[in-house]
């Protein structure tokens, strides 16, 4: 086997490993997409997390064509193919980092947007739920109806303290259970809003992350797009 025979060899096996690791990242990332929930901001924030941990395979493809181009001469027929080749794996992925940019921005608006809104709805529930569970309480005509009422709760329904409650007069029983709810629900509430701010505040650093981790790399493939132009020949273009 020549020399030549030998280069084209190694340039049709490194075009060959390209195309599989090329598939490999496509695969992962399909199997990084189930379960489909595309009203969610979530998903594709950590589609687009899954994207840029996947990019040093896309890079090591593109070596693996870069260097194997370099093997041979311009007016070579393979080096052509191995040229196209490269040239359009270079745009697809340029194309899909340079999205993701303004993906992050807007999935990351619509990840705050969707969780205040999450957020009144559960507090709305809430507030029903507690009015619910007090009101008929609230509207006893004596102690012994009150208690009675009382006892019946379920003890998930309304995690107040019974023995708190049942002491005094009905006036007095009827005003601590109004406290003592209005109390409970400001604890959930407060509760549920730092659990919305940990949430977002956790989705940051990883979503700035992908963001300048999207910029650098659609600039790179960009930037290097010009020498597969240089590689390939003017009737492809």
């Amino acid at each position: 086997m020549t020399a030549l025979n030998r280069r084209e060899t190694l340039v049709v096996q490194c075009r060959r490993i390209a195309l599989l690791l090329e598939y490999l990242v496509w695969m992962s990332l399909l199997s990084s997409a189930f379960p489909f929930t595309y009203g969610n901001p979530v998903w594709y924030l950590r589609l687009s997390d899954s994207m840029v941990g996947l990019a040093p395979v896309v890079l090591l493809a593109l070596v693996l064509l870069t260097s194997s181009a370099l093997l041979l001469d311009r007016d070579n027929s393979l080096s052509s193919t191995n040229a196209r080749r490269g040239l359009h794996l270079v745009k697809r992925w340029a194309i899909g980092f340079a999205l993701l940019v303004p993906l992050q921005i807007i999935c990351y608006g619509w990840l705050i947007v969707d969780s205040d809104r999450q957020l009144d709805l559960r507090l709305g529930q809430l507030e029903a739920q507690k009015n619910s569970l007090v009101s008929p309480l609230l509207a006893s005509d004596s102690v012994t109806e009150f208690r009675q009422r009382l006892s019946q709760l379920q003890p998930t329904a309304l995690p107040i303290p019974v023995t708190s409650i049942n002491t005094g007069t009905l006036s007095q029983q009827k005003q601590r259970l109004y406290a003592l709810s209005n109390e409970l629900l400001s604890t959930i509430k407060a509760n549920l809003r730092s659990e919305r701010s940990n949430i977002l505040l956790n989705s940051l650093p990883s979503t700035l992350r992908v963001l300048f981790a999207s910029v650098i790399i659609s600039a790179f493939l960009f930037n290097i797009k010009s020498f597969w132009k240089d590689r390939t020949d003017a009737r492809y273009l």
